[in-house]
């Protein structure tokens, strides 16, 4: 066998058996990407993304990103869906948990929540470890591994076709501008625009600690949630004070002496100052109904379901008949009393270090 023959042999299993990604070569900008994120330390940037889940295109959310080479990202939702969120993800810390907290009236908790949750892949395609250049250089190696690098509109762009297609542009430094991945039909699947790319900032420990006096965190526990009792009073005292009434559907089950008594499901209406009415629905009392007037009578009006319909009788609320299937006081029904009554229950728990 000739020299010429023994290479003609071996340019056909070239070609047979390595994979297409293997012999397409990567575009220039591509390897100046990765060879950025392989010699960055750290970064930020200005995240635009939308995500197609649960049968839809998301709404557009805007996102402020600080991240690290070991995969540590700090994030915090700037745009008017999820204003005001916050999370941590640093690899190997809080049990491999993001620490995240919520914006607006409920950033008086924070959670500890796997990047595989439901919670967290709830609007998102991927989980927010994506975030860091170092994770997102490994994806993109990933890509090139199993699709075949296809021709590019212009060179700022790198297509990586596998059952779906990916679409990536960079600046002439090498850093990301936008990434997208579209279905076999074309359809958006994934869309995120980078602006105001820095590297190498220098970031220290603190941007990625949730004691960070800058972020907004209520605090921290490795218990896996934290609730700052004072700001939940004021934060849901201030969103109760703007309803004059509701309506909702309570399911209760108590324990009066030493019977459990049968599940009741009712229908509340509520209207401040302190006006009742309950309908209970199919379970134990069906039919039930009761009305409640705070301030202009001092007796609660009830009728039983079925053949006892007939009659209506009139009631002291604080009576025995009342607390024959209750160990609360009707006018506990409001949500005011329900704030105070989780306040006074956590101040008191935290108070005995019971609770976080």
């Amino acid at each position: 066998m000739t020299r010429r023959h023994l290479a003609a042999i071996l340019g056909i299993l070239t070609v047979v058996l390595l994979p297409a990604a293997s012999f397409a070569q990567a575009p220039d900008v591509l390897e100046k990407f990765l060879a950025v994120a392989e010699a960055h330390t750290d970064g930020s940037y200005n995240l635009t993304m939308r995500h197609f889940v649960r049968g839809k295109l998301q709404p557009e959310e805007r996102v402020a990103v600080k991240s690290r080479k070991d995969g540590a990202v700090y994030a915090k939702w700037t745009g008017a869906r999820n204003k005001g969120r916050e999370l941590i993800y640093r690899p190997g810390w809080n049990g491999g948990k993001a620490w995240v907290k919520e914006g607006g009236a409920l950033d008086f908790a924070a959670v500890a929540i796997a990047l595989d949750d439901k919670a967290m892949t709830y609007d998102y395609r991927r989980s927010p470890d994506f975030f860091a250049l170092s994770r997102m250089a490994e994806v993109l190696r990933q890509w090139m591994k199993a699709g075949a690098i296809q021709p590019a509109a212009d060179e700022a762009t790198v297509v990586i076709k596998s059952d779906e297609t990916m679409r990536v542009s960079f600046g002439a430094d090498g850093t990301p501008r936008s990434l997208e991945i579209e279905n076999a039909k074309g359809g958006l699947l994934e869309s995120y625009t980078y602006a105001n790319v820095r590297m190498n900032g220098g970031f220290a420990d603190a941007d990625f600690d949730p004691g960070n006096a800058t972020y907004g965190f209520p605090g921290y526990a490795a218990s896996g949630i934290f609730i700052d009792a004072e700001k939940l009073k004021k934060n849901l005292t201030r969103f109760y004070g703007g309803v004059t009434d509701y309506t909702y559907v309570m399911k209760k089950q108590e324990r009066i002496g030493e019977k459990l008594q049968d599940e009741q499901t009712m229908r509340v209406k509520f209207r401040k100052p302190g006006d009742i009415y309950m309908h209970w629905l199919p379970g134990a009392h069906e039919g039930r109904e009761l009305i409640f007037r705070a301030g202009k009578d001092e007796k609660v009006t009830v009728h039983e379901g079925g053949l006892l319909g007939v009659v209506t009788v009139r009631i002291d609320p604080d009576g025995d008949l009342m607390k024959r299937d209750s160990n609360h006081a009707l006018t506990e029904s409001d949500f005011g009393s329900t704030i105070k009554k989780i306040y006074d229950n956590l101040s008191r728990g935290q108070a005995a270090g019971k609770s976080s």
